[in-house]
């Protein structure tokens, strides 16, 4: 026979409950279009930023009243199943969901507490599950955080998807990645790393210069397998940027994996770190005939911003210059509005098919090529790493597939798919991945695969030296003698 704690709630909390219900009635519901995306996701209508990390770890707080937490985790289920680019089923999201609340009560000091129960009654769908959550947050987990409880079952749905984009934000990062989004400084106490998913884990796309990461001797490419000593191979990136993030001052302790071999444990004490300010669009003549250009994200165009204007300036200003053969910098480079990675891309394939996405009725949305001022058709060497995402594969596969220029440097992340942001009732965040994408001339799909280079170089910039784009410089002297 089954034996839970009963359902005891005070009679405060069926006021407020009562009362939430008639709000609920008159407001609607609590999922409203968010003004930040997904730091790797193609976003139709919003611009890309980097991933952000929740701010510093807190101490359980007293519970609140669990009236609007439940109401949080329907959303977020409605959200998925209604917006997801495939079908998902209500146990696949919900025993990750209790799995994940589990994970949470027991960080919040509830070692004993056993789900098996909760989880029988509560995994077929929404409603049953609500009714087992709210029996836990009224009994055993009633002196924990309703919140960080309903945030961890989103969380739990979001992770079960499987993608390497549809996520949850919490509201520290939502609002971080909207201040990202318009372009307002962020700084926050971490350890100055850029994170994406990989097929290992959570690899660090990009170190920041002078950062704690940087002094403790992280490096791109490395892939976190387990913070404080626990696996995070499973987990979704925002959430272990939450866990990285803390108090200025901190050690955080990092299992790393480098090129497939394990390096053990690394310190990093937690320091107050300044995302790079570079420009998006920079350029230079690196010698007679070779020009260099590099583009750090696909922002949408606003009235601050137009990436794709300035990279055309800056291209036809280096041809003006003499360049005969360019060098397009993809690293690092997270992806964002797919209009803009089109514009950049018909710089290099002024016709054409640039990608394709594919929404779960199987409709089909194509990007071709766009007018362009400038157009360069001479030899072209693109460099990638496994930090060029998004709207940086598009551009990379769709001059590789045209012929249109050598890619060189490193595989690419494997994360060509269209997210659509979302803000829940507490102000948390929720990324779901509404279409695929795939290349544009032979539909290839690089979700989770990734885009090979014609040529593979190992090797990490310095201030110093950059093995990968002198190979490229090698590579175009060749091409325009």
């Amino acid at each position: 026979m089954d034996v839970r704690p009963p359902l005891r709630r005070p009679w405060w909390i069926a006021l407020i409950a009562a009362l939430a219900l008639l709000l609920g009635a008159c407001a609607g519901s609590s999922v409203r279009p968010a003004t930040s995306d997904d730091a790797h996701a193609l976003a139709p209508t919003t611009p890309s930023s980097q991933p952000a990390a929740a701010s510093e770890d807190a101490a359980a707080l007293p519970a609140l009243p669990p009236v609007l937490a439940p109401e949080v985790v329907r959303d977020a289920y409605r959200q998925i199943t209604a917006q997801l680019y495939r079908e998902v089923s209500p146990r696949e999201l919900l025993v990750s969901a209790w799995k994940a609340v589990g994970d949470e009560a027991r960080r919040q000091g509830l070692r004993s507490l056993n789900l098996d129960l909760y989880q029988r009654h509560g995994a077929d769908d929404i409603d049953g599950f609500l009714r087992e959550f709210e029996s836990l947050l009224a009994g055993p987990a009633r002196n924990l955080d309703h919140v960080k409880l309903s945030q961890a079952a989103v969380r739990g749905m979001a992770g079960a998807v499987g993608d390497s984009h549809t996520r949850f934000l919490t509201p520290e990062q939502a609002e971080s990645q909207r201040r990202a989004a318009e372009g307002q400084l962020d700084t926050y106490s971490g350890i100055g790393v850029r994170i994406d998913q990989d097929p290992s884990g959570i690899a660090i796309a990009e170190v920041y210069r002078g950062s704690p990461a940087e002094k403790a001797g992280l490096r791109p490419g490395d892939v976190i397998v387990a913070v404080d000593g626990e696996t995070i191979t499973s987990r979704d990136v925002g959430e272990v940027s939450s866990r990285v993030r803390g108090r200025e001052g901190t050690d955080v302790r990092l299992s790393i994996l480098r090129e497939g071999e394990r390096l053990g444990d690394i310190t990093v004490v937690r320091g107050r770190v300044v995302p790079p300010t570079a420009p998006i669009v920079s350029s230079n003549l690196l010698e007679s005939g070779i020009g260099y250009i590099r583009i750090r994200s696909f922002p949408r165009r606003s009235a601050q911003v137009d990436a794709a204007r300035e990279f055309d300036e800056q291209l036809a200003a280096l041809l003006a210059q003499g360049a005969r053969g360019i060098v397009l910098d993809l690293r690092g480079n997270p992806g964002g509005d797919p209009f803009t990675a089109v514009s950049v891309a018909s710089n290099f394939v002024p016709q054409g098919v640039i990608f394709v996405s594919i929404n779960r009725e199987g409709k089909r949305t194509i990007y071709n090529a766009v007018s362009r001022a400038t157009v360069f058709t001479g030899p072209l060497a693109v460099l990638t790493d496994r930090g060029s995402a998004s709207g940086a594969e598009v551009v990379a596969s769709a001059i590789q597939e045209y012929d249109a220029g050598r890619v060189i440097g490193g595989r690419t992340c494997g994360c060509l798919s269209v997210g659509r942001p979302l803000t829940l009732g507490d102000d948390s965040g929720l990324i779901v991945t509404v279409e695929q994408a795939v290349t544009g001339r032979f539909e290839r799909s690089l979700e989770g695969v990734g885009l090979a280079p014609d040529e593979a170089i190992r090797g990490v910039a310095s201030p110093t030296t950059d093995p990968v784009r002198e190979r490229a410089v090698t590579y175009l002297r060749g091409q325009v003698r």
